[in-house]
């Protein structure tokens, strides 16, 4: 009978123990595994939030994106009421390129809108040519609709040692519509 209550003495205290042992390691643990629980959810909660606001910023920059693409378009086109820019970028790159011009505005079609403007002046071949890469990189829309070289027979003061010529050229601008 001793070794019966032996036994269950030392069951008892084996089971005492591991109840002890459950209620001061097993349940601490399962707490603190319980508050990861919960803070793994705030961030994961805070994640998707994050998720989102990129997503919507990133919306926001396709269509902030967008507005300057369609500003970058339209100052392509001339204002069709004032085009003074324009005509102050032909007079700016004629003087730089030594190209002497004369700009009278032309009759334009109604088909598409814009201004035709009348170029008449000399220069030298190569500083014309200057003249027309600069016209070509321009940050305007411009078509040349006629295009006249001829070689000037006369005597200049302002160009004795190079050969001239004569231009004539009319361009389109293309303009927007003030609404």
């Amino acid at each position: 009978m001793e070794l019966k209550k032996k036994n269950y003495l030392l069951i008892s205290t084996l089971i005492g123990l591991f109840l002890l042992s459950l209620f001061l390691i097993v349940l601490p643990l399962l707490s603190n595994i319980r508050e990861n629980l919960v803070e793994f959810k705030k961030y994961e909660q805070g994640l998707i939030r994050t998720r989102e606001e990129i997503k919507n910023f990133q919306i926001f920059e396709d269509k902030h994106q967008n507005t300057q693409n369609v500003q970058k378009i339209k100052d392509f086109f001339v204002d069709i009421e004032a085009p003074f820019e324009f005509v102050a970028f032909l007079e700016e790159v004629a003087k730089r390129e030594q190209v002497f011009l004369k700009i009278s505005s032309f009759p334009t079609e109604q088909d598409i809108p814009g201004l035709r403007f009348l170029l008449r002046g000399e220069s030298s071949f190569l500083n014309f040519y200057s003249f027309l890469l600069a016209l070509e990189e321009a940050p305007f829309l411009i078509e040349i609709k006629t295009l006249d070289i001829r070689e000037k027979i006369e005597e200049s003061p302002e160009m004795p040692l190079e050969k001239k010529i004569d231009i004539s050229l009319i361009l389109k601008v293309y303009a927007r519509a003030n609404l």
